[in-house]
């Protein structure tokens, strides 16, 4: 399930968003409404972490930054250290 840009666009489930499905949805939606320029893709995958994030500039600020909305989601949803990410750089 990739999340790349925030587009008018239709989601059809399937079935139910799990738990942290729907708190990675509340997290993409957070990270480019706050980070638009520098979010490239934010994706659900299914690994020793359960959402990769790219970005554009891979600097201790936006790392930071990234943190940050990742506790505020996980606070919202009462799962604290349910979100487990990569970030990397679009390279």
């Amino acid at each position: 399930m990739k999340l790349m840009k925030k587009t008018q666009s239709t989601l059809i489930f399937l079935r139910k968003p799990s738990l942290i499905e729907k708190m990675i949805f509340s997290l993409a939606d957070k990270l480019f409404e706050r980070m638009k320029e520098t979010i490239f893709a934010d994706e659900k995958i299914e690994n020793d972490v359960n959402v990769r994030i790219v970005v554009k500039d891979l600097s201790v600020d936006t790392i930071n930054k990234i943190f940050n909305v990742i506790r505020e989601v996980e606070m919202e949803f009462g799962e604290p250290g349910a979100i487990i990410p990569e970030i990397s750089n679009e390279d």
